[in-house]
């Protein structure tokens, strides 16, 4: 991506007035349920200050085009992504096994997607959309950088680097597990979340034992 390519996601000017974080905030919203509703090809920026109640205008001051708008809702989902995650583990026993506890972090964030609307057509949006590839991998980053620390806190000890790599590949896959879960295919929701939690845990283990032969 060229750097006016990358200049062109970023917002024009963030909010400074409770009236105009609340404009920006319907903004987010609308375009949120609109990539459910439609898809992000027929996602406009006429379409989603329409659905606002906004003027076109209003929109430009703070997005120069759709692609800023969603690249914006990535972020802030990301964001309350993680801090559901730290909510949880900071409540969470440490003297529980890591394997109950990385359990309960997965139905942490299965909940947080199935609640949030529009989270998955968030995340198809961001793959099917060049520009916007790198939003999603920056998504997948910051909560893999999460499961990282969780890792470390219940003892799971490897390299820095291997263990980077391991929970970056690990939010990929969970990330496409939790599309599949949403998309009503043959398995159900919930056995699809207990496989991605099996196969999840004995990748770390698969780990553990490497790095101690």
């Amino acid at each position: 991506m060229t750097d006016r390519a990358a200049d062109d996601l970023l917002p024009r000017r963030l909010p400074q007035q409770p009236r105009a974080r609340r404009t920006v905030e319907r903004l987010l919203e609308v375009t949120g349920g609109l990539l459910e509703e439609v898809g992000v090809d027929r996602v406009t920026t006429n379409l989603v200050a329409e659905r606002a109640g906004l003027n076109i205008g209003t929109l430009y001051k703070y997005f120069p085009n759709k692609y800023a708008l969603i690249n914006a809702l990535a972020l802030g989902f990301a964001e309350d992504q993680i801090a559901a995650m730290r909510a949880y583990l900071r409540g969470a026993d440490p003297a529980r096994p890591w394997q109950e506890v990385h359990d309960g972090l997965i139905d942490v964030l299965v909940a947080f997607n199935r609640e949030r609307s529009g989270a998955v057509a968030l995340q198809r949006a961001l793959l099917a959309v060049p520009e916007l590839l790198a939003a999603y991998r920056r998504m997948n980053f910051l909560t893999a950088r999460e499961l990282n620390g969780f890792l470390r806190r219940w003892g799971v000890d490897l390299p820095e680097r291997r263990l980077d790599l391991m929970v970056l590949c690990m939010g990929e896959a969970s990330a496409a597990l939790l599309d599949l879960a949403a998309s009503g295919e043959d398995y159900a929701a919930d056995e699809i979340v207990a496989e991605m939690k099996a196969m999840l845990k004995g990748y770390i283990v698969v780990n553990m034992n490497t790095a101690d032969s």
